[in-house]
C-alpha cells in the first residue's frame, strides 16, 4: 500500500462527488455537462469517457431488461459497460451481444452464480490484461489504448458476500500496487459487497452501533477505502445502490484516479435486478480514435444456412421434449436455436 498519498477524507474534501444522486432516464439525458449540451444530444466522442455498471443477477434471465434499460437512454453510448453476477458458465449460449460493443466475460469456475462481463465500445482499441487478477473473486481487466494521453485500465469485479474480506484486501492491494507503477488512468467498477454507507468517511451521519462485530465490519470498510485512497482511487457513488423494504446498502461502486471536479456520477432508478445501475462520466479525457467505416453483418449464405440446418437436425432436444413446464421448454428451445444460429451465422465486420 502506498502510504505517501492522502487518505480519502482529504480527497473527498478536495473533490466533490458531483451530482451523485438518483436519475430517471429522462433526467440523465437532460443532464448538462461542461459544454452545456444535454446528454441526449451527445454521442460517444473524443473528449469524454463513460462507464455503466449493472448487477444483472443472471444475464440470461434479465438480458431483456438490460436491453430495455439501454433503449430508455435513447441510444446514449457508454464507453464501457460492466456487468456483475452474469451467472454464465462454459455451456452458456453466445447470445448476449450488444450492438457496437465487444464482449468479454469471466465465469465462475465452480458452482452457480457470480461472473463478470465487460462490453467495450467498438470505437476503442483495447487489450485484455490477464496479468491483473485478484484471486478468489471474479474479475477482468482491460487496457484501452490512447495515443492522445494516458492509456486507461478498466476493471470489473464481483466479490461474493462470503469471501474473506481480509484476504481480498491483501490481494487487491497487491494488484493495485502493480497497476499504480504504470502511471495510467484507472477505473474499477463492480459489486464489492462492502457497504460503504456504514462508513463515516462516505456517510458522515452514520454512527456505528457499539458491538465488536459492528466495529470489526467498520474497520474492514475503512481499510478497504484507505487501501484504494492510498493509490488515489476514490469512490464515485455515495448513495445506496441496493434497496429493499428492510435495508438500503451501498455495495456497488466505481473507483477512479481520474480526479476531475467535473466528473458526473449517479444511480439509475431502473430495476434491472435487485441492484440499481450506476454510472460515471469523465468529460475531459481526450482520445485519438477515428470512426470506423466498417459495419457488422451476419455471414448468411447457402453454406452457413446448411451448417445451421445440420446442427439443428443433430440436436436431440431432450430438454425441450421432456420439460413439463411449457415456459421452460420454450426457453430451452430458444436458447439452443440462438446458440446454433450465432455459431453458424456469426456477426462479422467488414
Amino acid at each position: 500500500m502506498n502510504s505517501n498519498l492522502p487518505d480519502i477524507d482529504l480527497l473527498n474534501s478536495q473533490i466533490e462527488i458531483k451530482n451523485c444522486k438518483y436519475y430517471t432516464s429522462d433526467e440523465f439525458l437532460n443532464m448538462k455537462l461542461t459544454n452545456d449540451n444535454p446528454l441526449r444530444t451527445t454521442e460517444i466522442n473524443n473528449n469524454n469517457f463513460s462507464l455503466l455498471h449493472i448487477n444483472s443477477r443472471s444475464i440470461n434471465k434479465n438480458f431483456d431488461s438490460v436491453g430495455t434499460f439501454l433503449d430508455s437512454l435513447n441510444k446514449f453510448s457508454f464507453s464501457v459497460i460492466g456487468i456483475s453476477e452474469t451467472w454464465l458458465n462454459s455451456n452458456s449460449p453466445d447470445m448476449f451481444n450488444i450492438p457496437n460493443y465487444h464482449m468479454l466475460h469471466v465465469d465462475r469456475k465452480n458452482g452457480r452464480g457470480g461472473g463478470v462481463a465487460l462490453y467495450i465500445h467498438s470505437i476503442f482499441r483495447y487489450k485484455l490484461r490477464s496479468d491483473i487478477y485478484i484471486d478468489g473473486i471474479e474479475n477482468a481487466f482491460i487496457e484501452i489504448d490512447n495515443k492522445s494521453g494516458k492509456n486507461i485500465i478498466v476493471g470489473i469485479l464481483y466479490r461474493p458476500p462470503n469471501n474473506n474480506i481480509n484476504i481480498f484486501l491483501d490481494k487487491l492491494s497487491n494488484e493495485l500496487d502493480k497497476i499504480s507503477q504504470e502511471n495510467k488512468k484507472i477505473y474499477i467498477m463492480g459489486d464489492f459487497n462492502i457497504d460503504l454507507s456504514r462508513s463515516s468517511q462516505i456517510n458522515p451521519s452514520y454512527h456505528t452501533p457499539n458491538s465488536n462485530r459492528n466495529n470489526n465490519q467498520n474497520d474492514s470498510i475503512n481499510n478497504f477505502l484507505n487501501i484504494l485512497s492510498s493509490y488515489t482511487l476514490y469512490p464515485c457513488i455515495n448513495v445506496p445502490t441496493r434497496i429493499t423494504p428492510s435495508s438500503a446498502t451501498l455495495i456497488d461502486n466505481i473507483f477512479t484516479n481520474s480526479l476531475d471536479k467535473d466528473n458526473y456520477s449517479g444511480v439509475f432508478t431502473f430495476d434491472v435486478s435487485d441492484h440499481l445501475p450506476i454510472f460515471l462520466i469523465s468529460p475531459h479525457l481526450e482520445f485519438d480514435f477515428k470512426r470506423s467505416t466498417k459495419k457488422d453483418f451476419r455471414k448468411e449464405n447457402s453454406e452457413t444456412i446448411l451448417a445451421l440446418n445440420e446442427d439443428l437436425a443433430k440436436e436431440e432436444w431432450h430438454d425441450v421434449y421432456e420439460e413439463n413446464d411449457v415456459n421452460k421448454a420454450y426457453e430451452n428451445f430458444i436458447n439452443k436455436l440462438i446458440f446454433y444460429y450465432n455459431k453458424n451465422i456469426p456477426i462479422i465486420r467488414r
